[in-house]
């Protein structure tokens, strides 16, 4: 299963750099050449962006596969207590063979 991290874009890394507003996309165009920063704050490196998000995509795909391993095994502990697979499916929505 391909894990979307189409979310983790330019604006979601910059939001993840420093705390609060510093930072606006001039004419709502999300592309470095449109990045302006509030006084007080530095332009980070095309680079520097990319690296971060580059970190978060690996994070966010670290917590699905756990989220993802988690539904898994919870499943297998409600099949060894005796329950049927559609129970399981019942109780917690997870179905393996989707």
């Amino acid at each position: 299963m391909a894990i979307d991290t189409s979310h983790i874009n330019i604006g979601f890394a910059l939001a993840h750099m420093n705390e609060g507003i510093w930072y606006k996309f001039v004419d709502g165009i999300q592309d470095y050449e449109h990045v302006e920063v509030y006084e007080g704050y530095t332009k980070p490196t095309e680079a520097e962006i990319e690296a971060k998000r580059q970190s978060l995509i690996t994070e966010y795909i670290a917590k699905e596969e756990g989220r993802v391993e988690a539904k898994v095994t919870g499943n297998q502990k409600l099949l060894d207590l005796g329950l049927t697979q559609e129970e399981a499916t019942a109780l917690t929505g997870y179905n393996p063979t989707e």
